[in-house]
């Protein structure tokens, strides 16, 4: 049932409304009437209402400051305003913290049932989005994770130079826009490993620091990689690991720090360091041990495949077959599995890696070699059945749309709901939903892709004097301190160090 909170400050209307409607026939539980807004909410803080019936006029907090104490706590709460004659503009004002439910007074019982019903609709679709975030960052998270142990085991079974492996993943990690710290703990006994890591979590927890990859364990060393800003003083961190002492320590362990500021680097740094070793362990969340091993051959075959994937559907599935049929270890299986969709998401441009996310669950929940083959054999050929080679077709309002983005994004003010609204005529939550269906992406991402390109092309072009006008060029108006923080995450590098990194490009 969802809770209910009404506050009035007169006691005959709070206790009306309260005895007036059998609450339960509707699915609410009335929980507390309150007399005033201050009463009211320490009331929310205590009971997480889903509902608040409030007055507008109250002592001690209005019905505009209670929801604008409430909305900073919780959002999700729906508020229904009691209103007398004239006081609709304060009304008005609430609808900016998203009330869309007055009652203008007298009132009677329909009115009320009337408005209580809506905002059972409006929680329940809250709910309902709530639950699919979740679902997706479920997977989101499967899917990292099982992406990260495919990245390390093809590098290592990259023969000669990795710079292919490493650029088709980079743009998979979702911290790939982060400055980075690669750390090598050396003399760590593989028994003390586990504690290590508990102790490693904990100490980035304290400091905020976010631990980005999967800690990586080769010859009694400990390789993890953290999240890094500028200016960050590190020696308070480090010099805590290196008090650590373990009960069978046999010898104090060394720390090495390694600052870098960018994925593509950081890998150009760490894949040669561990490529030379046989066998590579890697700590997985639950903190076992997966052991990682070359399996050069057949990966090349998966190669070889998803270089032509645009072949006779019966032809893609025997190759798919032949591929698997040499493997005997599920969890080979499933990297053969993860190595095939990452080439797909790599060799057509219309995918996201989003798109693969039930698939690679669906792997990573097999058990069982031929599953896994045929999963990937029914998955990888509804792709390609259902992909045009040569191009992406969109609605014709999404085509509007990127048009107009095309034409505009030099607009500080330039958004999805002034183009729904002002542009495509269209209910902006519609569009919205209809955006990322079709190309795949969130409409901020995509602007903000448009505008970093765009600026990319500037800064080829002009000193790193014009950032400034760089910046509202591309749609970010007089604040290109905000413009230098957006170019940074995308690219990796401020405007100056990529202005000046492509001029130094092209003059040799």
């Amino acid at each position: 049932m969802l809770r209910l909170i009404i506050a009035d400050d007169e006691k005959i209307i709070r206790e009306a409304i309260g005895k007036l409607i059998n609450w339960g026939d509707y699915g609410i539980e009335l929980i507390a009437t309150c007399k005033d807004g201050i009463e009211t909410f320490d009331m929310i803080c205590d009971e997480y209402p889903n509902i608040v019936l409030t007055d507008i006029k109250m002592p001690g907090l209005s019905g505009l400051e209670l929801i604008k104490k409430a909305h900073e706590i919780d959002p999700d709460i729906e508020f229904i305003i009691l209103s007398g004659y004239g006081e609709f503009e304060f009304a008005k004002q609430a609808m900016e913290f998203g009330v869309k439910h007055y009652l203008l007074k007298p009132i009677n019982e329909n009115k009320i049932i009337d408005a209580i019903q809506k905002a059972k609709i409006d929680i329940t679709k809250k709910q309902a989005l709530k639950k699919l975030q979740c679902e997706k960052e479920l997977l989101s998270n499967q899917f990292q994770t099982i992406i990260k142990k495919q990245f390390i085991i093809e590098t290592l079974a990259c023969k000669t130079d990795s710079e292919n492996t490493i650029q088709r993943y980079s743009d998979l990690f979702e911290f790939q826009y982060n400055a980075f710290s690669l750390y090598y703990i050396s003399y760590l006994e593989e028994y003390n490993l586990t504690e290590f890591v508990d102790r490693l979590t904990n100490l980035c927890e304290t400091y905020r620091y976010c631990i980005c990859f999967n800690v990586l364990y080769v010859k009694n060393t400990a390789i993890f990689i953290i999240n890094t800003n500028d200016g960050v003083d590190f020696t308070l961190f480090n010099s805590t690991i290196l008090s650590w002492k373990f009960a069978k320590m046999s010898v104090n362990f060394s720390c090495e720090q390694l600052k870098l500021n960018n994925i593509k680097d950081l890998f150009r740094k760490l894949i040669p360091n561990i490529k030379r070793y046989q066998k590579v362990f890697l700590v997985e969340d639950n903190k076992t041990l997966k052991e990682i091993y070359n399996y050069t051959a057949v990966l090349e075959k998966a190669d070889e495949i998803s270089k032509d994937i645009f072949i006779d559907s019966e032809l893609l599935a025997q190759r798919i077959a032949d591929c698997f049929s040499t493997v005997e270890d599920t969890e080979f299986a499933k990297t053969l599995a993860s190595k095939l969709a990452v080439q797909v998401i790599t060799n057509m441009n219309s995918l996201q890696p989003h798109d693969l996310s039930q698939y690679f669950k669906n792997v990573n929940d097999c058990n069982n070699v031929d599953n896994i083959s045929d999963i990937t054999i029914n998955e990888l050929s509804l792709i390609i059945s259902e992909t045009d080679r040569d191009s992406v077709q969109y609605k014709n309002y999404i085509e509007q749309t990127l048009q107009y983005v095309s034409q505009h994004f030099s607009d500080p003010n330039l958004s999805l709901k002034w183009i729904s609204e002002n542009y495509i005529f269209m209910n902006v939550n519609y569009l919205s939903k209809q955006f990322y269906k079709e190309t795949g992406g969130k409409f901020s991402a995509y602007l903000n892709r448009i505008r970093m390109e765009k600026a990319k092309e500037l800064l080829v072009n002009y000193s790193t004097s014009k950032v400034c006008m760089i910046a509202k060029q591309v749609g970010f108006g007089e604040n290109s301190q905000y413009f230098s923080q957006a170019f940074k995450k995308y690219t990796g590098q401020t405007p100056k160090e990529y202005s000046e990194t492509s001029q130094n490009a092209h003059a040799e």
